[in-house]
């Protein structure tokens, strides 16, 4: 490990090559990611973010340091990184890890020394024994769409963990019925001067597979010029929480708790948090 650590300490961003999945392609999920970054990120800047305090706490909990899988423009790797502690983050979508950097970029150089990013699929992950702390935030597990995609990503956070190391993740709620209506959702991109973006998505649910599907029809306006528009589509897998508990424990997990909230205060009691030991 003091190999690795003399090595990364001397770059912010850590360039590995990309294992593709099997038919050598990006996915439709990592494309999604790749069209619509910018969108996506603008859209939910503003979005109050009440998980990251529930992250720090376990991170004081373990110390230093923390992996972080499917990362994205770093939202939970800065603040991580601002209170000290060293955190290596992933995700497959170079355009979200490019949003990252420039998060990164904004912090004091003390800060910036905490945090490494990687380009890899979760299903990949290049590490043995070097971790306190696991991260699987919001739904990024949910994008693993089979059984085999979902265990080698568990098998490899458990051989990147210490011994006894924690992983917190969170899976979204399972649910029968999806809403199929249209729903606007409006964002000022703040990095294209006047322009107007539009987003209309709708969710699409593959119930013999359980999988569902959210489409994204984008219409970006400027003044003087005609809409430019894009389709774009992610999948996510529905996963019951009696799957997840199985994953973990026959990949090496022992769960330590399941919590349905990122805090006490909140009585919504709509999330799936678990909190699991390697064993």
């Amino acid at each position: 490990m003091r190999w690795l650590n003399k090595i990364l300490s001397k770059f912010a961003l850590i360039r590995i090559p990309v294992v593709f999945s099997s038919n050598n392609t990006i996915n439709a999920g990592d494309s999604f990611y790749e069209e619509t970054a910018d969108i996506y990120t603008s859209l939910f800047s503003s979005k109050k973010y009440d998980d990251i305090p529930m992250y720090l706490s376990y991170a004081q909990r373990t110390g230093s340091p923390v992996l972080e899988a499917a990362s994205g423009d770093g939202r939970i790797a800065v603040p991580l990184a601002q209170n000290g502690f060293t955190v290596f983050c992933f995700d497959i979508s170079a355009k979200m890890l490019s949003l990252c950097l420039i998060r990164i970029n904004k912090l004091q150089p003390d800060e910036k020394s905490h945090i490494h990013i990687i380009r890899s699929l979760m299903q990949h992950i290049p590490f043995k024994s070097a971790f306190k702390l696991a991260l699987i935030p919001y739904n990024s597990f949910n994008h693993l769409l089979t059984e085999e995609e979902q265990r080698s990503c568990l098998e490899g956070l458990y051989r990147a963990l210490k011994k006894g190391g924690l992983l917190v993740m969170e899976v979204l709620p399972f649910h029968k019925r999806y809403d199929t209506k249209y729903r606007e959702r409006n964002a000022r991109m703040l990095t294209a001067g006047n322009s107007r973006v539009r987003v209309y998505s709708r969710v699409s649910h593959n119930a013999p597979n359980k999988l569902h599907t959210v489409y994204w029809y984008i219409s970006t306006e400027r003044p003087g010029k005609p809409p430019q528009r894009i389709i774009s589509h992610f999948t996510r897998k529905d996963i019951e929480l009696k799957q997840v508990e199985q994953l973990l424990r026959t990949t090496g997990f022992t769960i330590e708790e399941i919590k349905y909230s990122y805090s006490r205060e909140d009585k919504t009691k709509d999330k799936r948090i678990i909190i699991a030991k390697k064993r």
